[in-house]
């Protein structure tokens, strides 16, 4: 409704409850400011009012559990690449196997079959030996 209600809700709610008095200062100077005492130190002077004091620290512990968070979810990140390296290595472990399983079986079907073979050929070979001596004894 009024300039004076807009930037208290300005000052306070969007800029984070700032002392317009200290933005001011801050907006005039911005050339001429030194940082020379550090980040932490120019922000308490000027952006925000004596009276919370607190609030540096409280950023600088929300800044601190952000970072562990990142850190987390970093970590997460390359157990879950690793878990996907190792779900992938699994896969092809069991494909592998598998191959070698049905390659076993044809070997062994193989193997089987060519017993057969030379079975049926010893069985005629068998045969024809009887049918000879057969003859010969007939023949004495």
């Amino acid at each position: 409704p009024s300039r004076e209600a807009y930037l208290g809700a300005l000052y306070d709610s969007i800029f984070g409850y700032l002392d317009p008095g200290r933005l001011m200062t801050m907006e005039k100077s911005a050339i001429a400011l030194r940082m020379a005492d550090g980040t932490g130190q120019f922000i308490k002077d000027y952006m925000f009012p004596k009276s919370k004091e607190d609030t540096v620290s409280a950023i600088s512990r929300q800044l601190g559990a952000y970072r562990e968070i990142k850190e987390k979810v970093d970590d997460l990140e390359h157990r879950i690449e690793i878990l996907d390296e190792v779900h992938s290595a699994n896969q092809e472990l069991v494909r592998i196997r598998a191959d070698r399983m049905r390659a076993e079986t044809v070997l062994r079907i193989v193997d089987i079959e060519s017993c057969k073979t030379r079975l049926e050929a010893k069985k005629e070979d068998l045969e024809a030996i009887s049918v000879k001596i057969a003859e010969l004894e007939e023949l004495q």
